[in-house]
């Protein structure tokens, strides 16, 4: 590996105070200690100028959704799986960058020139929460120029000090602050819920629900593009999505609780008994306890791994029998798919076992058969994702799948987080098109 440093050829570094030209194959120990600090200088300057550059292509990456589209990751996690970014790195670029190509416009001139490193673009993004943000925005010139001549950690304890004396609320902690929350029952089968937190909670429960809140809107947004009829949520049913996932997430990953299963109440008129196989037949509709048709799309992913309770009504609506709950994999099944897998097999994900649902590769509407080898686990995120229409999905010989996702884009699953082993699947690849599609589509 060379560096190419202030323009120069590829292969050589200058030290302007005698070193000549130094290449990275060289050993360092054979300069003197003034070409070492030169050396370090260079590079300095060298990473500066990546840094700058990077924040300005994940930046352009975030905002075409380009990762999700083509890999069914956000920005941030294929950063990790593409190019081993541990996921706080990855996570941090990727909101520097956010922040700089919408309202932190100084930031990306300010790392590519030196005055400030992507650690100081990385507070600076932190502090501009929603409360204060129009202020870091207006005074993010004056608090880059802060960061001359100081260290680091003295520049952010200074930085973080006035953007607490301009929020209203945060150096302030009134009398009897405790967290709060009330939770009651509304009309019908809505849950009301109104919560207080303060300090370092607020903080915290803020950080996780922008963060779910921006990976759900992300995907959102892709379906719309992908389907003409699909409505982006109001910012506020965004907001309820993410936290009733924290929430699911939370309960699944307690020590000994069972992976995340739907349980559902699904209504069959007696015209429409379950077919023969176990399967709900392929004219069945699929209703809520109250009578609200669910889409085509959430009847196929419930079905993929679910807890369904069949209640049989005649034309009236009076219930005739209480079917017994069909389950379409058994805790057994689950159990060797968990293990099997080792969490989501979308390539590229990180999500564990805990946090993943399991896939039919068959349809089970249309009687596909409910068989661990033809099954996947994936996390909701990716289960959502491959439902959506133009994903496929090709069992291999050696047990891994191919995937193929809208533009044509070629991937293959993972287990515990790895790929197959190269040369595991030995069979030639298909024709293209003629890829069986996914379960669920």
């Amino acid at each position: 590996m060379t560096a190419i440093v202030d323009g120069d050829p590829p292969g050589t570094t200058p030290c302007p105070l005698g070193a000549g030209s130094w290449s990275l194959d060289d050993d360092p120990s054979h300069l003197d200690d003034a070409e070492l600090l030169s050396v370090v200088g260079a590079l300095d300057r060298a990473q500066h100028e990546l840094d700058a550059t990077l924040l300005a292509v994940v930046g352009e990456l975030e905002a075409r959704g380009t990762t999700f589209s083509e890999c069914g990751l956000r920005t941030s996690s294929w950063l990790g799986a593409e190019h081993g970014l541990p996921r706080p790195v990855a996570t941090r670029v990727t909101a520097v960058a956010r922040a700089a190509r919408s309202t932190l416009d100084q930031l990306v001139p300010a790392v590519g020139d030196g005055r400030i490193t992507l650690h100081h673009a990385a507070v600076l993004t932190r502090l501009a929460t929603p409360r204060v943000a129009p202020v870091v925005q207006a005074c993010q010139g004056e608090l880059i120029d802060l960061a001359r001549g100081v260290r680091f950690e003295q520049w952010s304890r200074e930085v973080q000090a006035l953007v607490a004396a301009a929020d209203p609320d945060g150096g302030h902690r009134p009398d009897g602050g405790r967290d709060r929350a009330r939770i009651r029952d509304g009309l019908g089968d809505s849950l009301h819920l109104d919560a207080t937190f303060h300090g370092g909670t607020a903080r915290q429960v803020r950080a996780a629900v922008d963060d779910e809140l921006e990976r759900r809107y992300r995907r959102h947004r892709e379906l719309a593009n992908e389907r003409s009829g699909h409505v982006i949520p109001s910012h506020a049913e965004l907001v309820a999505e993410s936290i009733a996932e924290l929430l699911r997430r939370g309960t699944a990953s307690r020590p000994g609780a069972r992976p995340p299963v739907t349980d559902a109440v699904v209504v069959i008129h007696a015209g429409d008994p379950l077919a023969p196989d176990g399967s709900l037949g392929r004219t069945a509709v699929g209703t809520t306890a109250d009578g609200v048709r669910l889409q085509d799309d959430t009847v196929r992913q419930l079905l993929c791994d679910a807890v369904l309770h069949p209640v049989i009504v005649d034309a009236l609506g009076v219930p005739l029998d209480l079917g017994r709950s069909v389950r379409a994999f058994s805790p057994a099944q689950r159990r060797a798919a968990l293990v099997r897998d080792g969490g989501c097999v979308h390539p590229g994900c990180d999500a564990p076992p805990t946090w993943t649902q399991l896939h039919h590769l068959d349809e089970v509407r249309l009687g596909g058969a409910t068989d661990v080898r033809r099954s996947a686990t994936l996390c909701p995120t990716h289960h959502a994702v491959w439902h959506t229409p133009g994903w496929s999905a090709r069992l291999r010989d050696d047990g891994f799948l191919d995937l193929t996702t809208p533009t044509g884009r070629r991937m293959t699953s993972q287990r515990h987080g790895r790929p197959p082993p190269p040369g595991s699947d030995r069979r030639p690849p298909p024709p293209r098109g003629s890829d069986r599609r996914g379960s669920d589509q």
